[in-house]
């Protein structure tokens, strides 16, 4: 008796997708969506929210002393951020994020005007996030949310290494997503120790479901049935 061996595959393949399907039945997974985000940020968190840039410039410090003490002139690279999201509700995501961004400062003499020093400096921040949903019509959403974890510090103050463990927070008060399929362009507003002002981005949606097309894989297992 000959065996259809493409036909024995895709039969062991459906039973045990089917059998798998079975045993998400009652569990998040099976309604769950996940969507992966890029995005960059305007004004990292670190720049104007910490005290590693004493009488920097960014701070507008107008205080007389300021014309006389040493000052930061700083700059910075954006903010990058990644974060994946599973969509447990319509209007309900649990997830994590990535962030990571640089800022250095030039320590200037008021009076000379010539740099005495640099700092400079990296964030890789991990954390947790909740995004609530409150406005959803085709193609647009609007959503809030907010995110907690740890941010490390590491870099270089005046020739001295620098490594510390802080804490990340970021509070999302307004988010939009405008879609178009399964892509979507991010536009938000944020602010806290990861990033401050604007975001940007683009996402992507998975469809949990679309693995367990029953009819495709029937129709897959009738044609190489012997």
């Amino acid at each position: 008796m000959r065996i259809n061996v493409t036909g024995a595959a895709l039969a062991t393949l459906l039973v045990f997708c089917t059998g798998f399907k079975a045993s998400a039945q009652g569990t998040l997974l099976k309604e769950a969506r996940y969507e992966v985000n890029l995005a960059v940020g305007i004004v990292p968190g670190a720049l104007v929210s910490s005290n590693e840039f004493p009488n920097s410039t960014v701070r507008h410090n107008h205080d007389l002393y300021y014309f006389y003490e040493p000052y930061y002139s700083t700059g910075m690279f954006p903010e990058v951020s990644m974060d994946a999201n599973i969509i447990l509700k319509k209007w309900l995501k649990v997830g994590g994020k990535l962030g990571y961004y640089t800022l250095w400062g030039d320590l200037i003499d008021p009076k000379t005007h010539r740099t005495i020093g640099k700092k400079e400096f990296s964030d890789f921040s991990l954390a947790g996030q909740v995004r609530f949903t409150f406005y959803e019509k085709p193609p647009f959403s609007v959503y809030a949310g907010i995110a907690a974890g740890a941010t490390y510090r590491h870099g270089n103050d005046q020739g001295h290494s620098m490594s510390k463990l802080l804490p990340a927070y970021e509070v999302l008060p307004l988010g939009y997503q405008i879609s178009y399929k399964s892509v979507y362009g991010i536009i938000e507003c944020a602010f806290g120790s990861m990033v401050l002002a604007g975001r940007f981005g683009i996402g992507y949606r998975f469809l949990r479901n679309a693995i367990f097309r029953e009819d495709v894989l029937i129709c897959l297992y009738s044609t190489f049935q012997d």
